[in-house]
């Protein structure tokens, strides 16, 4: 057997073992009081050592000596408290092929969790936030930058600099003299019925011209585009085909020799539907643009023509139930070249029909133009103010109407001259006695209101007249915030 120590559980052979060991060598008498007889391996003397602890270091607990089986724990309870910065190490186990136990700095562990991920996110207790629903105030200042799409929110500075005289022009289906596909565009409604323009049949492609609008000679008659937002409403479909198809314009300045000057280009719309569509396009523009007052504003309009299906037709309809118009800012010194100043400085630049009853430092243009005309003709009267033929006789008689002292109403039969109520009043009657005549909205026929219809109004300006808007325009000049409440549906 030698001195081997046998394997097994018999006690009997494992004494008898170590008695014959500690006979051979004296082995088992060399050890102190405490130490431990450790083998070292096959053929060579174990030897004794001193007693072995396994300690449990920082964030464990357990361990001892190895007299038994020793368990270590987690204890993340029992390490010190710190504030963790970007650089600190966090521990995590890689779940890739690698598989095994990481470390990755706290910045980069606080860069992979996802917000959305979050218990509580749902929670309306972030109150340095403002809420998408908008039901959470500001509390301060808020400041932005200039927009670059019409849809972007602007700061106070940006709406005060750019508040303007707004000018509208509306698409006609009229010819430009311009020549070629240019329409006029005219600062009035025409009042005449829907203008379809087709274009021919598109294939694929950007850019591709459509159809041109540009304001009559000399107008507007500004020296400056205005930064600002412009704006083309507009009606549009897809008559025919199934290309998709987006359209966009652009602004130009159209000078007197043809030279035409980009200065603006909008937003490109959604597909074009197959069925008459209202577009409302706009493009921002930055800055001031200086022009001549003999410069007019040209409109085009551009079709992108996608790869798939079959060539498209174009349709943009303008006038009648499809009023199509043109919002630009400008200065007030347009209204120059339309209107009369008051101060005398603008001359007419065509006839100006009167009608009776109008009068300018008291003298009726109607009347004494005529007049005027008639004295030119015969030429033979030249007095300022009267003249006298006193004791001569009137060739043809004395004509009643005209004496000095005539009076027309006391030479009228009263119950023959009635006052008619038109459309949307009441009341009236001959004139035998004083009447009276109301206004009866309830009596007008039904209609649902459209973008160019006219809506009355009483201008509370100098002017202080009854005048007329568009729906659109009048639906512009709303004030949100003097609505009634209600909720947006």
């Amino acid at each position: 057997m030698g001195n081997r120590i046998p394997h097994g559980d018999n006690a009997t052979e494992i004494r008898f073992g170590f008695q014959r060991l500690e006979a051979s060598v004296g082995i088992l008498t060399d050890g102190t009081s405490g130490q431990y007889l450790i083998g070292q391996g096959v053929g060579v003397y174990p030897v004794w050592i001193d007693p072995v602890t396994l300690t449990a270091g920082s964030g464990l607990t357990g361990g001892g000596d190895i007299s038994a089986d020793r368990t270590f724990d987690l204890d993340i309870n029992g390490l010190s408290v710190a504030t963790i910065v970007a650089g600190d190490f966090v521990p995590f186990w890689d779940i890739t092929a690698t598989a095994t136990n990481k470390k990755t700095t706290f910045a980069n562990f606080e860069a992979a969790i996802d917000h959305g991920n979050l218990a509580g996110i749902a929670d309306d207790d972030h109150t340095i936030y403002s809420l998408a629903d908008g039901t959470r105030d500001f509390t301060g200042v808020v400041v932005g930058v200039d927009p670059v799409n019409s849809n972007h929110l602007v700061t106070k500075e940006y709406v005060d600099s750019s508040i303007n005289f707004v000018f509208e022009y509306f698409l006609t289906g009229d010819a430009s003299d311009i020549g070629g596909i240019y329409y006029d565009m005219l600062d009035t409604h025409t009042g005449d019925a829907t203008v379809d323009l087709d274009s021919a049949a598109l294939s694929t492609g950007d850019d591709q011209a459509l159809v041109n609008f540009a304001t009559i000679s000399t107008e507007p008659g500004a020296t400056l585009a205005h930064r600002g937002i412009h704006g083309l409403h507009f009606h549009a479909m897809k008559v025919s085909g199934t290309k998709p198809v987006r359209l966009y314009w652009e602004l130009y300045i159209y000078e007197t020799d043809t030279t035409e000057t980009l200065i603006g280009t909008s937003e490109i719309s959604s597909l074009l539907p197959g069925i008459d569509t209202e577009l409302d396009l706009h493009h921002t523009q930055a800055i001031d643009v200086t022009m001549n007052d003999t410069d007019r504003f040209v409109v085009k309009i551009f079709a992108n023509v996608e790869a798939t299906g079959s060539a498209v037709v174009v349709r943009i309809s303008v006038e009648g139930d499809t009023a199509s118009h043109l919002n630009v800012p400008v200065s007030t010194e347009t209204l120059s070249s339309i209107y009369l100043r008051q101060d005398g400085t603008k001359a007419l630049t065509g006839n100006m029909s009167v009608d009776g009853g109008i009068t300018i430092d008291g003298r009726d243009l109607s009347v004494d133009g005529t007049k005027l005309d008639t004295i030119e003709t015969n030429a033979d009267v030249t007095d300022a103010t009267n003249v006298a033929a006193a004791g001569a006789a009137m060739s043809g008689g004395a004509f009643h109407d005209g004496f000095s002292d005539y009076v027309g109403n006391e030479h009228i039969d009263h119950s023959g001259v009635s006052i008619t109520a038109g459309n949307g009043l009441t009341g009236g009657g001959d004139i035998t006695t004083t009447r009276t005549v109301d206004l009866d909205i309830n009596g007008l026929s039904v209609a649902t209101i459209a973008a160019g219809d006219f809506v009355p109004f009483w201008d509370i300006t100098a002017t202080a007249t009854n005048k007329k808007t568009t729906f659109t325009n009048f639906e512009a000049a709303l004030t949100h915030d003097n609505l009634i409440s209600g909720t947006i549906a």
